[in-house]
């Protein structure tokens, strides 16, 4: 009996030994599943705590400008009483005080035409910083077009056309230029035009000629005697200053800068002028002289573009005793021109 219980007191720890065997792989897995969740709460838990104490040190700084802002600005600008009445100003609406501004305005201002009167516009020879008013999308003019005494016009004119001026009351210098559209480096030149006429005046069958050697008139029709200067260049405020003319005084120049401008054009720089009804004669010394005027009332000259072009008049405002190219007076008239 004895042997028989010993057997099977064996057989029981067997038994349990190989139990416990197998339960401890079990419980090492229990453990490390246990200690990484651990670990993981950790990391998450450090993680998020750190991040909350950096949104709250950041709160707190934002918070410390703030008050640092409030205190320089209360030391620097005390309200006073006179500090309320400004700020006071400052938070009004400021529509009411745009339309008390533009009341007054309206109430002081004088009419257009009275301030066009009182102060004119004017362009001097700072040429090409002149804007134009309007694109230079460019149309032929229709109908007869008047040049004021004293101004400047332009137009433009296709290749084939013709453009007849004329002189109502004779004795009008009339400055004639021509630039080419659209581009406008290339104008009328008379340094070029003398060379290819072989002459000092433009005469009737005569054609001008361009900086790149490219016809751009033909003088088809003259009913004057014929003199059209080719020499002397426009006036402007510095002859004018020279002659001693005090203030300002109009000029072939700033007709011609104004009319390019009006158009919508802006040349590099202002060529020379065909001087149209203008008597200029050189004498045997070489020296010029200028006699008066030989265009009679009426006469006209026709010419003919030989490109599509923009021209330019100047009713020369000249009107000093010591050159009399408009007549003995001074007399300063209109002309006119249509292009057909």
């Amino acid at each position: 009996m004895a042997a028989r219980r010993k057997t099977a007191r064996k057989a029981t720890r067997r038994r349990t030994a190989k139990r416990v065997a197998k339960r401890k792989p079990a419980r090492k897995a229990i453990r490390k599943r246990a200690t990484k969740k651990t670990a993981k709460r950790k990391t998450t838990s450090r993680r998020a705590v750190r991040k909350r104490a950096t949104k709250k040190s950041a709160k707190r700084k934002t918070a410390r400008k703030a008050v640092r802002k409030r205190t320089t600005k209360k030391v620097a600008k005390p309200k006073t009483a006179a500090r309320r009445k400004t700020l006071k100003r400052k938070a009004a609406p400021r529509r009411k005080t745009v339309a008390k501004k533009t009341t007054a305005r309206k109430k002081s201002a004088p009419p257009t035409a009275q301030r066009r009167a009182a102060r004119p516009t004017r362009v001097t020879n700072n040429g090409p910083g002149v804007v134009a008013r309007k694109p230079a999308r460019l149309e032929v003019v229709s109908g007869t077009q008047s040049i004021r005494a004293r101004h400047g016009m332009a137009a433009f004119m296709k290749k084939g056309q013709y453009v007849k001026v004329v002189n109502d009351k004779g004795m009008q210098v009339l400055d004639n230029w021509a630039i080419a559209y659209p581009d406008v480096t290339e104008y009328m030149t008379m340094e070029h035009t003398r060379f290819e006429i072989n002459r000092l005046r433009v005469k009737k069958g005569d054609v001008t000629w361009s900086n790149r050697r490219r016809p751009m008139f033909t003088m088809v029709e003259d009913t004057s005697w014929g003199y059209h200067d080719t020499q002397v260049a426009s006036c402007d405020i510095f002859l004018y200053k020279g002659l001693g003319v005090r203030g300002y005084h109009r000029s072939c120049t700033d007709n011609f800068w104004q009319a390019c401008a009006d158009i919508g054009i802006a040349p590099p720089h202002m060529p020379g002028p065909l001087n149209l009804f203008q008597h200029t004669l050189v004498e045997p010394d070489e020296s010029y002289i200028y006699p008066l005027p030989t265009a009679r009332p009426g006469c006209y000259v026709t010419l003919r573009a030989e490109q599509d072009l923009v021209i330019v008049f100047s009713a020369c405002p000249f009107d000093l005793p010591q050159y009399p190219v408009n007549g003995p007076g001074g007399q300063i008239n209109d002309c006119r021109f249509q292009i057909y």
